[in-house]
């Protein structure tokens, strides 16, 4: 080690692997902390997890043999987090967790405020990926009460982020929003500071899954192009890969699957060759679901299979209810009535079970399509499933979900013989549609009207 660095001292970055190596192994302790952290530092900025992780190891087991004062217990907590940054995705929540226990305690034994109001805030985003989103919103707020009594922004902001998570998980869009706001501003205020931040890019890939599920398009595209190039300036495979799936996704909830194929088979390939299984789910699921619009059924499948049974290995229980949906439809689509039905049975108990609304609204109007392919004697069952959808995303403000039940209303009305029913519902549909710009799903409502009609009303706005 004191070789390589006589040898080479203007390669130190350069070589920093092979000297935490030597070093730890030279017994040089305050050497092999210092080296090994720079190491796993720099497999972070690879995306390179697992070393990073165990070279963070290594800098852990460094500092241990070090004497014990001020300096060396906060490092103790620092690692902790360098290597919560390192397991997070790698889907290693229950690890996590225990070195973020650890972070907790030795905080407290320091009186370190800042400390442990960023353990909090840091807890608040592990409880969300478990699916705990009640333990995850009070971590939340006791990390904002420490950042106002020690006016830490970095806390104050990280706890915003992880709440507004939260707020999305549990179907509370319009209170998320607020939350994200406080940290983005408007569309296109102020990038400048964010360019080099991935959590700029991430409060804009959850800012604008809300407003899609508000029917605010255009808006959440907007902080999709915002959110795609502070990922490509910071040129890191995380963030690339969440700001494209996540903007691909916005495109599959207008029905622009034309628009969205791209962005998600980019995220896609991204996280394959990144490795980042943090994020399978996240882009796999919605790229099948991209598949299924464009009508190919048989090309979505595996990729929604794969991305529930990898959650599934994670036990990664957030949205698990959204890639138990999509597959559902897959299965409905692929005429597996059978399977299809019980994937979305197993949706709606996970949606209720992580008190994920928004999702449980998505999956009664699933579960009542699913009922319609039954037959007759299972449409009063699709009825019931349809005005539970509603008076859901009616209470939530999901006005395009508000709009796609009212096309399966009327289609189900049309079944069953109920024309004037079928009629209102069709034009409500096709209302709100064309007031999102929802083209692919208006079309569908005025194909449905015309055969209705027989082409002898006026189409509402047609």
């Amino acid at each position: 080690m004191d070789a390589t660095e006589e040898l080479y001292p203007e390669r130190r970055a350069e070589r920093v692997e092979r000297r935490a190596n030597h070093a730890m192994r030279g017994e040089a302790w305050e050497k092999a902390l210092v080296y090994a952290r720079q190491a796993g530092v720099k497999m972070l900025q690879r995306s390179s997890n697992l070393e990073a992780a165990a070279f963070f190891g290594n800098a852990l087991e460094a500092l241990n043999r070090l004497p014990v004062d001020r300096r060396t217990q906060e490092l103790a907590i620092d690692l902790r987090f360098d290597l919560r940054s390192a397991l997070m995705p790698l889907g290693e929540f229950g690890r996590t967790l225990d070195i973020m226990r650890e972070a907790e305690q030795r905080a407290k034994e320091l009186d370190d405020q800042r400390r442990l109001g960023r353990v909090s805030a840091s807890m608040t985003n592990l409880f969300w990926e478990m699916g705990e989103q009640d333990r995850a919103i009070a971590s939340a707020l006791r990390a904002l009460r420490i950042a106002d009594s020690v006016d830490d922004d970095a806390v104050r902001d990280m706890a915003r982020r992880y709440l507004g998570r939260s707020y999305y998980a549990i179907g509370d869009y319009r209170k998320a929003i607020e939350v994200f706001r406080q940290i983005v501003g408007a569309p296109g205020a102020d990038p400048a500071p964010a360019a080099t931040s991935g959590s700029a890019v991430l409060t804009r890939v959850f800012l604008m899954l809300c407003l899609a599920e508000l029917g605010e398009f255009a808006e959440a595209a907007r902080y999709g192009e915002e959110s795609l190039a502070i990922a490509q300036a910071i040129d890191h495979p995380f963030n690339l890969c969440a700001a494209h799936s996540a903007l691909g996704r916005v495109h599959v909830h207008h029905g622009e699957f034309g628009k969205a194929a791209p962005l998600l088979e980019k995220g896609f390939e991204i996280c394959k060759t990144a490795n980042i299984p943090l994020l399978l789910p996240f882009s796999a699921s919605p790229l099948g679901a991209c598949y299924l619009g464009l009508g190919r059924t048989k090309e979505a499948l595996p990729l929604l299979e794969a991305a529930v049974e990898h959650a599934t290995s994670m036990r990664r229980m957030v949205e698990y209810a959204q890639w138990t949906f999509w597959l559902s439809q897959a299965l409905l689509l692929d005429g597996s009535l059978d399977r299809a039905a019980e994937a979305a049975e197993r949706a709606l108990e996970f949606a209720q079970t992580y008190k994920e609304r928004g999702q449980q609204a998505w999956t009664l109007r699933l579960l009542g399509d699913i009922c319609v392919q039954r037959g007759p004697a299972a449409f009063g069952q699709a009825e019931e499933h349809y005005r539970q959808c509603l008076a859901l995303a009616h209470e939530l403000g999901m006005r395009p979900l508000q709009a796609r039940c009212h096309l399966s209303f009327g289609l189900l009305h049309g079944h069953a013989g109920r024309d004037d029913e079928a009629h209102t519902a069709l034009s409500t549909a096709h209302e709100l549609m064309q007031a999102m710009n929802m083209t692919f799903w208006r079309e569908r409502a005025e194909t449905a009207l015309a055969k209705l009609d027989g082409a002898t009303r006026t189409i509402p706005g047609g």
